[in-house]
Protein backbone atom coordinates (compact mmCIF):
# COMPACT_ATOMS: atom_id res chain seq x y z
CA UNK A 1 0.00 0.00 0.00
CA UNK A 2 2.69 2.38 0.71
CA UNK A 3 3.92 2.34 -2.63
CA UNK A 4 1.01 3.50 -4.53
CA UNK A 5 0.67 6.76 -2.77
CA UNK A 6 4.14 8.00 -3.37
CA UNK A 7 3.12 7.40 -7.44
CA UNK A 8 1.28 10.45 -7.45
CA UNK A 9 3.83 12.86 -5.70
CA UNK A 10 6.31 11.40 -8.24
CA UNK A 11 4.79 11.83 -11.45
CA UNK A 12 3.56 15.45 -10.06
CA UNK A 13 7.23 16.09 -9.77
CA UNK A 14 8.36 14.88 -13.29
CA UNK A 15 5.63 16.44 -15.02
CA UNK A 16 6.39 19.55 -13.26
CA UNK A 17 10.32 19.27 -14.15
CA UNK A 18 9.26 18.36 -17.67
CA UNK A 19 7.55 21.66 -17.71
CA UNK A 20 9.49 23.88 -16.08
CA UNK A 21 12.41 22.82 -18.77
CA UNK A 22 10.41 23.62 -21.32
CA UNK A 23 9.84 26.79 -20.24
CA UNK A 24 13.51 27.76 -19.89
CA UNK A 25 14.33 26.25 -23.17
CA UNK A 26 11.86 28.15 -24.40
CA UNK A 27 12.54 31.51 -23.12
CA UNK A 28 16.42 31.24 -23.80
CA UNK A 29 14.86 30.34 -27.60
CA UNK A 30 16.33 33.18 -29.75
CA UNK A 31 14.53 34.00 -32.91
CA UNK A 32 16.65 34.28 -36.09
CA UNK A 33 17.99 37.41 -37.15
CA UNK A 34 16.26 37.92 -40.56
CA UNK A 35 17.54 37.87 -43.89
CA UNK A 36 19.25 40.93 -45.52
CA UNK A 37 18.75 40.88 -49.38
CA UNK A 38 20.80 43.61 -50.86
CA UNK A 39 20.93 44.02 -54.46
CA UNK A 40 24.42 44.51 -56.21
CA UNK A 41 24.85 48.34 -57.82
CA UNK A 42 24.35 48.44 -61.06
CA UNK A 43 27.40 49.10 -63.58
CA UNK A 44 28.49 52.60 -63.47
CA UNK A 45 28.67 54.86 -66.34
CA UNK A 46 32.21 55.06 -67.85
CA UNK A 47 31.38 57.10 -70.96
CA UNK A 48 29.25 58.10 -74.17
CA UNK A 49 30.27 57.00 -77.51
CA UNK A 50 29.18 58.71 -80.25
CA UNK A 51 28.22 56.54 -83.25
CA UNK A 52 27.53 57.58 -86.19
CA UNK A 53 27.46 57.03 -90.17
CA UNK A 54 25.73 53.94 -91.90
CA UNK A 55 24.11 52.89 -88.91
CA UNK A 56 20.41 51.65 -88.10
CA UNK A 57 20.91 54.06 -85.16
CA UNK A 58 23.24 56.77 -85.10
CA UNK A 59 23.61 58.79 -82.05
CA UNK A 60 25.23 58.93 -78.25
CA UNK A 61 25.52 55.59 -76.52
CA UNK A 62 26.69 54.85 -72.91
CA UNK A 63 30.02 52.54 -72.44
CA UNK A 64 30.36 51.24 -69.48
CA UNK A 65 33.05 48.75 -67.97
CA UNK A 66 33.44 45.78 -69.75
CA UNK A 67 31.75 46.51 -73.31
CA UNK A 68 34.43 46.36 -76.28
CA UNK A 69 35.18 49.01 -79.15
CA UNK A 70 36.07 46.99 -82.45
Amino acid sequence: MTKNRYWAPIIILLVAIIITGGIVAWSRYSQPQPIEISIPPSQELIGEIYLGGAVSNPGFHPLKSGNSIE
